[in-house]
């Protein structure tokens, strides 16, 4: 594992669920670093944001998707406190159109 982090959590948490732990690996400091070990057949994993699995080309690397809408990460908008009508921000976020949100 690569980040010890919420993505990580999640995995863990669901494999947890699942009846069984998976074996961490070393920690690194880098993506590139953890995939490099991968490749090299240190037995260890990593969570990708599926956008850079989607950019990153290894030959020794599968990426997996998780199609499994239970990992959904949970995230928090950070904005100035005096930025106007920062809820249609948030709306927008959650797929609401504007208009939903005002009434």
């Amino acid at each position: 594992m690569h980040y010890q982090g919420e993505r990580v959590d999640l995995v863990l948490t669901a494999c947890d669920r699942a009846g069984f732990q998976p074996v961490p690996g070393l920690a690194s400091s880098t993506l590139q670093d953890t995939l490099a070990a991968i490749g090299t057949g240190t037995p260890m994993w990593t969570v990708v944001y599926a956008a850079n699995a989607r950019l990153t080309s290894h030959p020794r690397i599968a990426f997996r998707r998780l199609r499994d809408r239970v990992l959904a990460l949970p995230l928090a908008l950070g904005v100035r406190r005096t930025v106007p009508h920062p809820e249609l921000l948030v709306a927008a976020c959650r797929g609401r159109a504007a208009h939903d949100h005002e009434s």
